[in-house]
């Protein structure tokens, strides 16, 4: 039984943190919703255009916070925000119990993956 518990609280941890990393380090949501057609919603050509116009640095998130500055889109570019509620969402199908493990797992690992990306950069520079 506890060797389940722990399967199942890696692979949630391992789900968010894949998540986080997706939406936040790369541009695969962006370049999906282009590839399957759907341009015109969630400001995607206006983003595309955007990020040619301003610097190819440009990521969807912070183009969000820039067009549609609210509350939604405020949770949804905070990865510590969005952490949580996937979370949540994760515990209300499995179980509340591993909540916190779940958040601080996925959570450690996602900021270990940024530092160490963050680390690669620098060093490739020298």
């Amino acid at each position: 039984m506890a060797s389940d518990s722990i399967v199942q609280i890696v692979n949630s941890s391992l789900l968010i943190t894949f998540i986080l990393i997706g939406w936040f380090k790369t541009n695969a949501f962006c370049e999906y919703l282009q590839l399957l057609g759907f341009r015109n919603q969630l400001l995607i050509n206006k983003y595309f255009k955007e990020r040619k116009r301003l610097s190819s640095s440009l990521h969807y998130t912070e183009y969000l916070l820039l067009k549609k500055n609210c509350f939604f889109i405020r949770l949804i570019t905070c990865p510590i925000c969005l952490g949580v509620w996937l979370t949540v969402l994760l515990c209300a199908i499995t179980n509340f119990d591993n909540f916190f493990i779940n958040f601080y797992v996925s959570s450690g690992l996602y900021y270990l993956y940024c530092i160490l990306i963050n680390h690669s950069y620098v060093t490739s520079d020298n």
